[in-house]
């Protein structure tokens, strides 16, 4: 993805923020003016959250809600109001997200998904019923995601498979789940019950 070819609307106070200045300089990003037609995503801190919610109903852009150290764990929050992406205050993190989000629906910073996932813990949808072809070899693969187990290498490591056949089964478990990305497999699977939250 080239980030020079979208518009990142960020609030005007943040446009003199030495911060986002290097941001849009070290990673070639188009930070413009909020202009709710003509922006692909909206950059936003925690602290201006209240800003969040009129601009996510007079919009169709996405919004990245950067955090802090220490707001970890407004994470549920702020992805159920709306928002597609939660990152810690990185450039390197929110350049991620704006490549992540060119594919996926949603993104959730590493350190803060353990909080979304301990959000879900007793969070389960009984009314979904298990998908009746999803393999044994399928559920422990999501369930050493929601352990930490993040990279096909750990996972290969944990479970005793090659890194390809990890690729195959994600593969394989996102289309099962009609998601786009781990983190909604991940939250499907956990809000329907059928991994167990060890965390």
């Amino acid at each position: 993805m080239n980030t020079s070819e979208i518009n990142v609307g960020v609030p005007k106070t943040y446009q003199k923020d030495t911060f986002f200045q290097d941001l849009a300089k070290c990673h070639g990003i188009n930070l413009t003016a909020i202009k709710l037609d003509t922006i692909d995503f909206f950059l936003i801190e925690l602290s201006d959250f209240v800003q969040l919610l009129p601009v996510k109903k007079s919009c169709n852009c996405k919004i990245i809600v950067i955090f802090n150290k220490g707001e970890e764990k407004c994470v549920t929050h702020v992805i159920n109001s709306g928002a597609a992406a939660y990152v810690k205050k990185n450039s390197f993190q929110i350049y991620k997200a704006l490549k992540m989000l060119s594919k996926y629906k949603i993104y959730i910073d590493e350190v803060a998904m353990n909080y979304f996932i301990n959000d879900y813990r007793f969070m389960k949808d009984r009314e979904f019923l298990e998908p009746k072809n999803i393999t044994i070899k399928e559920k422990e693969v999501l369930q050493g995601l929601v352990d930490g187990y993040s990279t096909y290498l750990a996972l290969s490591k944990k479970l005793g498979i090659s890194e390809k056949t990890v690729s195959n089964h994600i593969h394989n478990i996102l289309q099962k789940l009609n998601v786009e990305s781990r983190t909604e497999a991940i939250v499907s699977a956990i809000k329907r019950g059928w991994i167990n939250i060890t965390r």
